[in-house]
């Protein structure tokens, strides 16, 4: 009875143990089915619905902080610009030249003032190797006669960050476009254009006699004759002059000394540059508040081909894309007077207070206020900006 008893229970036990074994494999057939299932289409197509709905949401925020750093970074850069004016006042009691000649009207002999504060920018190494003296020197890739092309060399391919704005996709050394924009292919040397330019004073296109007037009754200049626009003295910065701090009358804190020109008008690039960025005016006369040009270009009588690199007057509104102002008349040519100051920024541009100070100027700031900015003793109040 004890032998059948034990085998009844081992039998018994075995039963147990292989339904046991049997659950234990169902369970775990069940489990491995589970675990190597993968994603139905529906589902697959609902993850990559929400993650493009994410990046749709979050690419304009990202976009938008980029660009809050490059327009900040742009400020700085005419932060730095408005230090070094101010470094050099303090060295000199005047501001530098704006655009100037030789007594032969050379327009690649004198550096124009963008090149003039190159020590107050980090920038005395490549200073002090330019030669200032020869009676041959060369800023520019125009070939005079007798040219020394040393200095133009050295500059060549040569950048100045502080002179380029972040936000702009234009090539700082630009060898493009036609007689219309960047001097017609004639900067073969690649020497930097830069994105910031000197005001030269403001007009709003009165002109009685010989002379363009601002406000009415006010000569500040003259025509630009063949190239269109207008030559004014009533800015920060002169042709063949230098500014202190007392002819800016209207005070600091309201007159622009210079401003942003990193855009395009239109489909063009009309920076203010011929033959390069660091050149001066073909005349040497200093601009008159009555009567005629009389000293011209090359010594003359002919006012018709006046022209200068790194000063612009304030005529034209901000960011205008008309193609037509930069032609041989139109005034808006990348050598004429009254190039258009423009950015890639949406809305505006920076600009360069005389008291060091940065403001963004909206593209719709009204007329009047910024040709007030630009001139610097026309006695206006000049209000909110």
């Amino acid at each position: 009875m004890t032998h059948q008893y034990f085998s009844d229970l081992l039998e018994n036990s075995a039963h147990v143990i292989s339904v046991t074994f049997y659950h234990v494999e169902i369970k775990d057939s069940v489990m491995r089915r589970a675990q190597t299932r993968g994603f139905t289409l529906i589902e697959l197509l609902v993850v990559i619905a929400i993650i493009a709905i994410l990046v749709a949401l979050l690419l304009p925020a990202v976009q938008q902080a980029r660009e809050a750093a490059r327009r900040s970074q742009c400020k700085n850069n005419l932060k730095q610009i408005g230090l070094a004016l101010h470094n050099y006042l303090d060295t000199y009691s005047t501001f530098p030249l704006g655009s100037a000649s030789d007594r032969n009207s050379n327009a690649g002999l004198i550096p124009n003032w963008r090149l003039g504060i190159f020590p107050y920018l980090d920038q005395a190494n490549m200073f002090n190797q330019l030669d200032f003296v020869s009676a041959n020197r060369n800023f520019t890739n125009e070939t005079l006669s007798g040219s020394n092309f040393s200095n133009a060399d050295k500059l060549s391919q040569f950048v100045v960050s502080v002179y380029v704005c972040p936000s702009s996709p234009l090539s700082p050394t630009a060898n493009t476009g036609t007689d219309l924009a960047i001097g017609g292919n004639k900067n073969t040397r690649n020497i930097q254009i830069p994105m910031y330019v000197g005001i030269a004073g403001a007009t709003d296109g009165t002109v009685s006699g010989a002379n363009t007037q601002y406000p009415s009754g006010q000569g500040v200049g003259i025509p630009g004759a063949n190239y269109g626009g207008f030559l004014t003295n009533n800015g920060a910065f002169r042709y063949n002059a230098v500014t202190r701090i007392r002819d800016l009358t209207d005070g600091t804190s309201n007159t622009l000394i210079a401003a942003e020109q990193s855009g395009m008008v239109g489909t063009l690039d009309a920076r203010n540059g011929y033959w390069g960025g660091w050149g001066g005016a073909n005349f040497r006369a200093q601009i008159p508040s009555s009567g005629a040009m009389v000293t011209t270009a090359n010594g003359g009588s002919d006012a018709g081909h006046l022209w200068a690199v790194g000063l612009t007057n304030l005529y034209f509104a901000i960011n205008t894309k008309n193609q037509s102002l930069v032609n041989s008349s139109g005034g808006a040519g990348s050598h004429a007077t009254s190039t258009i100051l423009n950015s890639f920024h949406t809305g505006g541009i920076q600009a360069l207070l005389a008291d060091g100070s940065v403001r963004f100027l909206s593209e719709n700031v009204s007329s009047e206020t910024y040709r007030r900015l630009g001139a610097c003793n026309d006695g206006l109040p000049v209000g909110e900006f």
